[in-house]
């Protein structure tokens, strides 16, 4: 059975013989057999380290352990997915539920490093802590994550003023903080190391993509869809899901986007538009030459299938939620 892992994967080969304790883990029928939740990814995970304190290099530390742990997990998943133990349902679940702890773990690590310099984020209104949510798209959003999937992201925050730090109003306003909560978030979950990295970061389904500021306030997420808003982009938060961070304002904004994203009168063109992406992506991103090859963007691809899915779901969600 591990070297069904081996063949599948040289680098897990590598990694096993380089940690013989993995072997054993692995083969336990307690841990093979194992739902991990992200509460039970949490606790697993805790167990490992040690606790948290303030000392110089502790997150380094803890970073490194995270690192280990994300890839002894994904070893898991190989492992019961080529010994037929899963389904591939439960393979892509188990994946994604990976991704959703390490993003959270990061955030957590990102706001110890921020706010202790910058403030803590204050809703001035309502006079309590403002919140960020970090928002999955994509396959990490469908929880369908692949063994090579980027995890598409975006970030939003609510509450209007500015950090405060050891009870004094700072200089920084909200938005300026979280942007730096957010670049150190992505940051962390990208950086290459010897334990190696977590998740390639995407942040191009923002607003605006690339141009675009990296935390937008839930405010400017709503008028923005309302009144720019395109076809692709409701497609995309088809699948859009809260994944770290406040997860009343992920649901505050997946609720205010509800008629955006399932309308229910769709627009007249909508279907032309979705043919006009899916022949802009045959062109431009696949090629003529490998469209009956191409199992991701090519004839029957998973692409080809996620359009005609999420084309009905546009179509008809709206006016038959359930």
């Amino acid at each position: 059975m591990l070297a069904r892992v081996e063949e599948a994967s040289p680098l897990y080969g590598r990694l096993l013989r380089q940690f013989p304790d993995w072997a054993a883990w692995l083969t336990d029928d307690n841990v093979r057999h194992a739902d991990f939740n992200l509460r039970a990814l949490h606790d697993l995970f805790e167990e490992g380290c040690p606790p948290p304190h303030d000392a110089p290099g502790a997150q380094s530390e803890r970073l490194a352990l995270l690192r280990t742990f994300r890839r002894r997990m994904s070893m898991r998943v190989a492992y019961r997915e080529v010994n037929g133990i899963c389904s591939g349902a439960d393979t892509v679940m188990d994946l994604s539920l990976l991704a959703d702890f390490c993003i959270s773990e990061c955030l957590e690590l990102a706001n110890s490093r921020i706010i202790p310099t910058w403030g803590q984020p204050w809703d001035e209104t309502l006079n309590k802590p403002a919140r960020l949510c970090v928002i999955a798209l994509g396959k990490l959003g469908g929880l369908e994550l692949n063994f090579s999937s980027d995890v598409d992201l975006i970030f939003v925050y609510d509450g209007d003023g500015n950090g405060v730090k050891d009870g004094v109003r700072t200089t920084s306003s909200n938005p300026e903080i979280f942007a730096r909560v957010a670049e150190q978030t992505v940051k962390t979950l990208q950086t290459q190391a010897p334990e190696g990295f977590l998740f390639r970061v995407d942040l191009r389904l923002r607003p605006e993509g690339e141009f675009g500021p990296i935390v937008s306030s839930l405010t400017a997420l709503e008028n923005y869809y309302s009144s720019s808003g395109q076809t692709w982009e409701r497609l995309a938060l088809i699948k859009a899901r809260p994944v770290a961070g406040s997860n009343s304002l992920g649901e505050e904004l997946l609720e205010s986007v509800q008629s955006f994203r399932y309308p229910r009168n769709p627009p007249r063109f909508v279907l032309q538009e979705v043919a006009a992406m899916k022949a802009r992506t045959e062109q431009e991103v696949v090629g003529s030459e490998a469209l009956r090859r191409d199992i991701k963007s090519g004839y029957g691809g998973i692409r080809e299938i996620e359009f005609r899915v999420q084309s009905l779901q546009l179509l008809n969600a709206g006016r038959y939620p359930f």
